[in-house]
């Protein structure tokens, strides 16, 4: 028979009232069994989910500071020196060493989960001097520097989190 003349919905038209119990048996076993297999995947991703996202956030920025900072420091620094005078800061090669420096260290730093919110302070900096030098080349000139400023702006706000060397020593 049709499911309005089934006895569990007579029995709902006659108190006028749906429960759980008027629904058919089969689906409050499937809902049961989806909640149970998703209960604890859930839990274990609702206590360490913010955790895992800082550590992956933070490691792709390092892998990102180490590298640009790398090739500055060991690459061609006087190039880079150029760009800072080009730029109107008065010392260019403290400024450039600074940049290099605050983004190698930095990196490092936030690999390892150590010192990151002064690191990302710094980086924060860097990063806002970034969109400011790369605003001639256009929006699409501005995006990673754009990113890396968010991503600093992030780990500076809600820290290193718990998987991290900081939380073995407990610093900054």
């Amino acid at each position: 028979p049709p499911l309005s003349q089934s006895k569990t919905s007579k029995r709902s038209e006659d108190s006028g009232k749906n429960t759980e119990q008027d629904l058919p048996k089969r689906i409050w076993y499937d809902l049961a069994m989806i909640k149970s297999s998703c209960s604890s995947c859930c839990t274990w991703f609702h206590a360490h989910g913010q955790n895992i996202g800082l550590f992956l956030l933070r490691v792709s920025m390092a892998i990102i500071f180490i590298y640009s900072g790398y090739h500055k420091l060991f690459g061609d620094m006087p190039a880079f020196t150029g760009m800072v005078a080009g730029l109107g800061f008065p010392a260019p090669a403290f400024f450039a060493w600074a940049a290099a420096l605050s983004e190698f260290v930095g990196g490092i730093a936030l690999l390892l989960g150590v010192f990151t919110r002064v690191f990302s302070a710094l980086l924060v900096v860097v990063m806002a001097i970034s969109i400011y030098a790369t605003e001639a080349s256009g929006f699409m000139g501005m995006t990673p520097a754009i990113a890396l400023l968010g991503s600093s702006l992030a780990v500076f706000f809600t820290g290193s989190g718990s998987w991290s060397l900081c939380q073995l020593g407990r610093c900054c």
